[in-house]
């Protein structure tokens, strides 16, 4: 068995097993892994999934992927929360054939809304307390409702739990959170800070230009997006990808339809080119996205 997914399909699945992973030395899946394999394998049959799998195959596999891919480690001592496993079950049976993008629940944040947070496994430490991150997982040991915050721009400073409403100010980390209303996240040599939104025709670095510009790639200057049949240089409005012609003169074309010959995924309205077959393909159902 293996996974062979587009990425945003293969990361949500991928911290669905994080999120539903049992605690080391239990021998049964916990229930919420059980529920999650129904409502998955209930849905293949009726999603076009290429690949066809006998219903008890899919539920035996999946359960199996849910509940071990990736195990807490034994030391860790967390509460499994009845609650939001039953959130994270009612968001793949309402999503039946949708993909990622259509998912309730943000599996890679553990949110069901931007200030709402729902972790299968809590600890007890209040907000403003100092937490601990649990390693090689996307748990902490705060409270439900908050997550354990390090500033990633210093690896040594010690977390806080914190409420995922909060907002960073200006000149304050954003790698984890989002900045105050007016400001944007800019990512300088490996550091991301919120910064003042940087205006038409003034220097930029990635993310630091207002709403509606891009920051060249060539000029590091912002600029409008520029539309389909324009000149561009790396990044163009929406509906648009950046590529050559012929003279090597880069310019706007009109992303392609599934089926059209493509090289790489910018070029696709689905976001997803087919790297073997060389064409553009449909975003496919999230239930799918599982090899067996």
């Amino acid at each position: 068995m293996r996974l062979a997914a587009p990425w945003n399909a293969r990361r949500a699945f991928v911290t669905a097993v994080t999120a539903l992973s049992i605690m080391a030395g239990c021998d049964e899946p916990p229930p919420p892994a059980v529920e999650l394999a129904r409502a998955v394998c209930d849905a293949r049959p009726r999603c076009d999934c290429t690949e066809a799998v006998a219903d008890d195959d899919c539920r035996s596999t999946t359960e199996v992927i849910f509940s071990t891919y990736v195990a807490l480690p034994p030391e860790t001592i967390l509460t499994y929360d009845s609650a939001c496993g039953a959130t994270v079950v009612r968001a793949y049976e309402d999503l039946g054939c949708g993909s990622s993008a259509d998912l309730s629940y943000d599996l890679s944040r553990g949110r069901v809304a931007e200030c709402d947070r729902c972790k299968l496994y809590v600890g007890d430490k209040e907000l403003g307390e100092a937490c601990a991150r649990i390693e090689l997982t996307d748990y902490d040991d705060c409270a439900q409702g908050l997550f354990c915050f390090v500033d990633g721009d210093d690896p040594t400073a010690e977390g806080r739990c914190q409420s995922p409403c909060d907002t960073a100010g200006e000149g304050e980390s954003c790698r984890e959170r989002r900045c105050a209303e007016g400001l944007a996240c800019s990512s300088t040599l490996g550091s991301q800070r919120c910064v003042r939104p940087v205006g038409d025709g003034e220097p930029c670095d990635e993310g630091t230009c207002g709403e509606g510009l891009v920051c060249g790639v060539l000029s590091h200057t912002c600029a409008r997006a520029p539309r389909v049949g324009e000149a561009c240089e790396g990044r163009c409005a929406e509906g648009g990808y950046c590529a050559p012609d012929d003279a090597g003169s880069f310019s706007c074309r009109a992303k392609k339809a599934q089926g059209a010959a493509c090289l790489l995924s910018d070029e696709c309205e689905s976001g997803q080119c087919d790297l073997q077959a060389e064409v553009c393909r449909g975003v496919e159902p999230l239930v799918c996205s599982l090899r067996f």
